[in-house]
């Protein structure tokens, strides 16, 4: 089955007019991008202290022309200035937060600065999840409905004409779960017996799926069990536990995956990056003698699941911690 999404518009936007923002370019600090493309940031400080500035053209000539462009070509699309606006909007997948950080009506582009800088208090609240990274686009869009605009022409409000998607990424490691203290009414709720010390429900989870959108994997752990790990967390003990219920969450979406693999085989990198089987795989790359790129590795971990579980615990140093638990006085 192939999963691969596209954007269908039931309309044209005719001319230059959808290609006008393919000059737009941002920048975070010191690093550019393209739109279409991304940047990533290895650091979390560098990335709260890196300025964020969205650029319309490269000087103020191109930015003249760029200006003249947007007018011709609205005018070309039967559309009036005052019925288009410039929005620019930052977005933070994972807390579900979006900002629009500027909006500048078509009819007054004379007044649009040819830079956008994003620091201090106006740098957005989506900007400052620094271990999760954000989306920048740039749209020329519809300010007003145009009931009268013809038969495949935009008419409705909010339909963006033109777009730049840039984006920001880390590479800190994601959360990849987090447990849940489970309790006698999980137990019963999910037909568990009474000594179950952790449990991993799927539910409606697609682990080959991007995570926002859709419910995340119910990973219990009995909550005792958690709050003694909690009480005793910087102790040899406790990190071994830790690994150890790291490594269940992970064979279980493993063992789902499994069950999956005639969707799988369909798939290339690009559609499980942001999956919580992709960070998985992602994971078994680094721990790799090579350091191999993960979008390598796909067709590998999904013949070799065992070989996948061992790499990361070694990337997680499950030997070490559980070892060192054994050596602990208490």
């Amino acid at each position: 089955m192939n999963r691969e999404t596209r954007t269908v518009r039931p309309f044209i936007v005719g001319g230059r007019l959808a290609s006008a923002l393919d000059g737009v370019r941002f920048n975070l600090g010191r690093a550019s991008c393209e739109p279409g493309g991304r940047i990533l940031v290895h650091n979390p400080d560098e990335y709260l202290r890196a300025e964020p500035v969205l650029t319309w053209a490269q000087n103020a000539a191109a930015f003249g022309g760029f200006q003249e462009v947007l007018l011709e070509e609205v005018a070309k699309n039967r559309i009036e200035p005052v019925a288009a606006s410039v929005i620019v909007t930052a977005h933070a997948p994972y807390l579900k937060l979006t900002d629009i950080v500027l909006r500048h009506p078509l009819s007054e582009i004379g007044s649009l600065s040819r830079t956008l800088t994003l620091r201090g208090e106006r740098r957005p609240a989506a900007l400052w999840a620094n271990s999760h990274g954000a989306v920048i686009t740039a749209y020329i869009v519809l300010s007003r409905e145009m009931p009268d605009a013809g038969s495949l022409r935009p008419w409705r409000k909010g339909t963006w004409l033109a777009r730049a998607v840039f984006r920001l990424k880390t590479d800190l490691p994601p959360v990849l779960f987090r447990p849940i203290p489970m309790n006698d009414d999980h137990r019963r709720e999910h037909n568990l017996p009474r000594e179950c010390a952790r449990y991993l429900n799927m539910g409606d989870h697609d682990p080959l799926l991007s995570r926002e959108g859709q419910p995340h994997p119910e990973f219990y752990v009995d909550a005792d069990l958690l709050a003694r790990i909690d009480r005793v967390s910087g102790t040899p003990v406790a990190k071994a536990l830790q690994v150890q219920l790291a490594c269940d969450f992970i064979a279980g979406v493993v063992t789902d995956v499994a069950t999956r693999a005639d969707a799988e085989n369909h798939l290339e990198w690009e559609h499980v990056e942001d999956s919580v089987w992709g960070r998985i795989v992602a994971l078994a790359a680094k721990a790799g003698q090579n350091n191999q790129e993960p979008a390598a590795l796909l067709g590998w971990a999904r013949e070799n699941p065992e070989k996948l579980l061992a790499r990361v615990e070694g990337l997680l140093k499950a030997r070490r911690f559980l070892t060192s638990a054994l050596n602990d006085p208490e």
